[in-house]
């Protein structure tokens, strides 16, 4: 029992952190920066919420939900700080089915075209939710920088 309760105390308190006195979710920093990223030069704001920026138009195919798509990407937190890196390292471009990710990274594949980079920022909704997943905390807005190398 003190194995569980070693590894049950650090989870908890990440997961209060994250909640105010109310005991309810507190992402007001992260509605904060969607609200003023909606306002910035070339960003669009989709119908569900998620937001993005056109770094690189792309000339190629363009992916269905159905594709499997080869991409570099980097994931990282409003404040800049990176979880996630296919640049890091000897790291490969990762490849997986469009429709199986998060709902605003599949969302954002399919407004790109083959060679397009695009940074999507992406509200916890469309991402993780209230409850996060692994180092993504929940309430998270997160932002990618996705370059779509090709349809497989």
């Amino acid at each position: 029992m003190k194995l569980h309760f070693f590894f049950a105390l650090p989870l908890l308190l990440m997961l209060t952190s994250c909640l105010n006195s109310d005991n309810e979710l507190d992402n007001s920093e992260d509605i904060a920066y969607l609200e003023e990223n909606a306002g910035k030069e070339g960003v669009t704001t989709t119908n569900s919420g998620l937001q993005y920026r056109v770094l690189t138009e792309g000339d190629g195919e363009a992916p269905v939900a159905s594709s499997k798509v080869r991409v570099h990407y980097e994931g990282r937190f409003i404040n800049g700080d990176v979880f996630e890196s296919t640049h890091e390292g000897d790291k490969q471009p990762a490849e997986f089915p469009v429709n199986g990710l998060i709902s605003g990274f599949t969302e954002g594949l399919l407004l790109m075209k083959e060679g397009a980079v695009y940074e999507l920022v992406i509200p916890s909704q469309l991402a993780y939710g209230n409850t996060g997943q692994g180092a993504i905390y929940g309430g998270a807005t997160i932002i990618f920088e996705i370059e779509l190398l090709e349809i497989l």
